[in-house]
């Protein structure tokens, strides 16, 4: 038998960041971890309510989508099923918690008017299958909840619909054990016909083997279980109450419609996982809720008083994942291989434990995963090409790899033309997170065909932009020499080219067949070159200020031009971290300039001169004279007016005070920017040379 020798990168320790973030600022992912390389897998939340989002379900359906669908718990020896369903069967599973009993029918459609009356009234429900006395019965429940409490809360609420509020929950008994789950099936369908509520549950033995039990009962409290125990010794039914020590899954059954009834699985809610692995090439299983088919296996277990469920399969599928999520498929080879290894590498670097359950959870708080429903045969080919390359910090020497760390690769849509260097983002220094040239990133507006924007003056005064389509240029200057235009069809007038509900609300109406003056033209709203207006009331409540903001400047910049620092009214304003000023000014990046359109000079012909918006708090109107000797005020009574100098370069001021910042850049500007790296890729540079050129000091493993 030949050596197994351990992957490159898996031979070397994961060191010290040389500089440690301090305080609160310490992203997670930067802690040292000893152990962060040292595994082929990798756990993903899928559904987890966790201290930064809840997207949680009361119940999940599941189906293996091209094999059969097992499910069972770990073992020592590797995953043991307890029970499979053919392929293209759907399972359900929820929390074996408390829940409401909202009523039972005889009868399907009467189940269904219960269930929809329940759900239109924002109660997650299910439609049961009891089989009583020879009979079945359909039981509409709500639930499920991890205290007692929280049902009899429910229970109330849903009693005022006029509906059932009975609490149930899983106080039960077991009369026995079973060697398969056919015998565990025939007895308890023994019990069911004395009228009795009766289920098969699996559970593992200390040994690794299943067995099989009859369940009775689902009492709400310990009072309820032993009245039952009394009820069913009474006729020579032994039972005694459950031992939950163990892992164990319930099975019940569950209307799906009035033909469909399906397993619905319940398992315990504090720590135990139940496991669900598929067969088929590939062994992939379809997550109803989500929409979505994943690779490896789906782990059903209770985390924060809800049902979480964790994708655990090997990182190299998880990447196939990713990769198509954080990109596209049809982008460049290089730029896809470059993103396959710096997700790689930011995945092998987070903690086992990282959110409790799970390594990572599926969205941009980490990376969006997509599964096995998004991979694509190019960005799969990226993630083959690099199969378990990572980036190396080069600590010491290249001779003493002892020393050397996988690096967290931070990457973002575009960086707006530079990338940012660590100290704009936490203020501590990274030595392989310095600030570099991005100037690629602008390649996003040609491949994403951003429109252009007219920024006009309509015949009312009023200033704003229109989409270059609505507008037709007739060939025709006015007096002062600029282009003219011709609206096509009635079009919305925007302050901003941009049409998101932040800064792109609508301003005004230009209508059919009005004549335009064309002040400018502008590309849409794009991560990479991106602009945001504020009024000087608006800017004073973002800000938090006593008064409406009237000065409006930058006041410090970091290595790369990011600002660090804002003076509103003289009064500094500097944020901990990038972060908190993205957010104390709503805007996605802090590489920005200000643009103070209240500021402007007015000059009078004897000499004196009014500086606004100074003049203005003074009472000064400005106003304008025309060539006949009639004085009004500046374009009437809109809000905006142009000015022109002496070279005829035009410019659109406000009569109060009101601040644009025009940015580039989408996130914290860290590390690889994935448009930059497109337009490296499309320039004939290299994957290597991708990410060395954005990871400053660093180096690739081999490829495994």
């Amino acid at each position: 038998m030949g050596q197994t020798i351990k992957p490159f990168w898996k031979r070397i320790k994961v060191g010290v960041c040389s500089v440690l973030l301090a305080g609160s600022l310490v992203p997670a992912d930067m802690l040292p971890r000893a152990n962060a390389v040292a595994q082929n897998s990798i756990r993903v939340a899928l559904s987890i309510n966790s201290d930064k989002y809840d997207n949680s379900f009361d119940t999940v359906n599941l189906t293996g989508k091209l094999g059969e669908l097992a499910f069972g718990f770990h073992t020592a020896s590797g995953f043991r099923p307890v029970y499979q369903v053919p392929m293209g069967t759907v399972i359900r599973g929820s929390l074996d918690n408390f829940y409401v009993v909202a009523g039972e029918a005889n009868s399907w459609p009467e189940a269904e008017a219960l269930f929809q009356k329940l759900t239109a009234a924002g109660f997650a429900s299910n439609i049961f299958v009891e089989s009583r006395s020879g009979r079945n019965i359909y039981q509409v429940v709500n639930g499920y909840y991890e205290t007692y409490q929280q049902a009899q809360n429910a229970a109330n609420s849903i009693g005022g619909l006029g509906l059932g509020k009975k609490v149930a929950g899983w106080y039960r008994l077991s009369t026995g054990s079973h060697p398969t789950y056919d015998a565990a099936k025939q007895a308890a369908d023994s019990i069911r016909v004395k009228g009795y509520d009766a289920y098969v549950s699996a559970r593992q033995t200390a040994t690794g083997i299943n067995s099989y039990e009859v369940w009775v009962g689902n009492g709400a409290t310990a009072a309820e279980r032993d009245a039952l125990k009394a009820e069913l010794g009474g006729k020579g039914i032994q039972a005694v109450p459950v031992d939950y020590t163990s892992n164990y899954v319930m099975f019940k059954q569950d209307a799906a419609s009035e033909t469909n009834i399906v397993h619905h699985l319940f398992t315990e809610s504090t720590k135990q996982e139940l496991v669900f692995q598929a067969g088929g090439n590939p062994g992939v299983i379809r997550f109803e809720e989500k929409g979505l088919t994943y690779r490896g296996q789906l782990i059903l277990r209770g985390y924060n008083q809800r049902l979480a469920v964790v994708n655990h399969l090997p990182i190299e599928d998880y990447l196939k994942g990713v990769v198509p999520k954080e990109v596209s498929t049809g982008w460049p080879m290089e730029a896809l291989k470059a993103q396959a290894v710096a997700a790689r590498s930011y995945a092998v670097r987070q903690s086992p434990t990282k959110w409790v359950i799970a390594q990572v959870d599926d969205t941009v708080w980490e990376q969006a995963y997509g599964g096995y429903t998004w991979e694509h045969e190019d960005t799969s080919q990226a993630v083959e090409a690099t199969r378990g390359q990572v980036l190396m910090y080069n600590n010491g020497t290249p001779e003493n790899y002892n020393d050397d760390y996988v690096v967290s690769t931070f990457f973002s849509a575009t960086h707006g033309g530079r990338s940012a260097d660590a100290t704009e983002v936490w203020g501590n220094a990274v030595p392989y997170l310095k600030s570099v040239d991005s100037r690629w990133d602008s390649i996003s507006i040609e491949i994403n065909q951003e429109p252009d924007w007219y920024r006009v003056v309509l015949p009312s005064g009023m200033i704003g932009y229109i989409r270059h389509d609505f507008v037709a240029k007739s060939g025709t200057k006015n007096n002062l020499g600029l282009e003219e235009g011709i609206v096509k069809d009635d079009s919305n007038v925007r302050p901003l080219p941009d049409i998101s509900r932040i800064t792109g609300k609508i301003i005004g109406t230009a209508k059919k067949g009005e004549r335009v003056v064309i002040l400018e033209t502008r590309k849409e709203y794009d991560d990479s070159a991106w602009m945001r207006g504020f009024t000087a009331t608006e800017l004073q409540n973002r800000l938090g200020l006593a008064s409406p903001v009237t000065s409006f400047q930058i006041s410090e910049q970091g290595p790369s031009g990011r600002v660090r620092a804002v003076s509103a009214n003289g009064q500094q304003i500097r944020p901990r971290t990038g972060d908190e000023m993205r957010a104390v000014l709503g805007v996605t990046g802090t590489l920005f300039s200000i643009e103070a359109t209240g500021e402007y000079m007015v000059l009078g012909a004897n000499g004196s001169h009014s500086a606004y918006p100074a003049a203005r708090t003074q009472g000064q109107i400005l106003h304008a004279v025309s060539g006949s000797g009639t004085v009004a005020q500046v374009n009437g009574a809109n809000d905006s007016f142009v000015i022109m100098n002496h070279q005829g370069t035009t410019r659109v001021a406000t009569k109060d005070p009101a601040f644009i910042l025009w940015g580039g850049g989408n996130g914290h500007g860290l590390g690889m920017s994935q448009w930059g790296a497109y337009g490296m890729a499309r320039e004939g540079y290299k994957y290597d040379q991708i990410l060395q050129h954005y990871y400053t000091g660093t180096y690739l493993t081999p490829k495994q």
